[in-house]
Formats: structure tokens, sequence, C-alpha cells
């Protein structure tokens, strides 16, 4: 095989093995997030014999909630600098 064929068979090799690692890591930050969700939702809609599933789910969207007006403040303040 001449040199330069095997130069580029490597160099195919050496990409499709990053974009394995990067779609790899992608994947499993993805399995995360979708873990730790049902978690919490898990958690919210564990049945309180004082309170009810209705107050927990209450709970649960507060709480997401709160995440949502903090994730747009910081959007708002990085649109007033570049302003």
């Amino acid at each position: 095989m001449p040199e330069c064929i095997r130069c580029e068979i490597a160099g195919f090799a050496k990409i499709e093995t990053a974009v394995v690692m990067v779609a790899t890591r992608v994947i499993l930050l993805g399995l995360t997030v979708i873990r730790e969700v049902g978690i919490e939702m898990f958690r919210a809609m564990r049945v309180d014999v004082v309170r009810g599933v209705g107050k927990r789910l209450a709970l649960f969207c507060m709480h997401i909630g709160q995440h949502q007006k903090i994730a747009e403040e910081q959007c708002d303040k990085r649109e007033k600098r570049h302003d």
C-alpha cells in the first residue's frame, strides 16, 4: 500500500475515534440529565399521607420555575452587557 493511502486511512481513523468519543460524552451527559430529572419527578410524585401527590407536584413545578427564572435573569444580564 502506498504511504499516502496509509496516511489517509490513519487520518480517517483518528477522525472517527474523535467523533465516537464526542458522541459518547454527549449521550452520557443526556442520560445523566434524564436520570436527574426522573429522580426529581419521582420524589415530587411520592405520595405523602399528609400532603398528597398534588402538593408535591406543585412544589416540583415551583422548583423548575425557579430554575427558569434564574436562567432568564442571566440571559437578560448577558443581553444588557452586549448592548
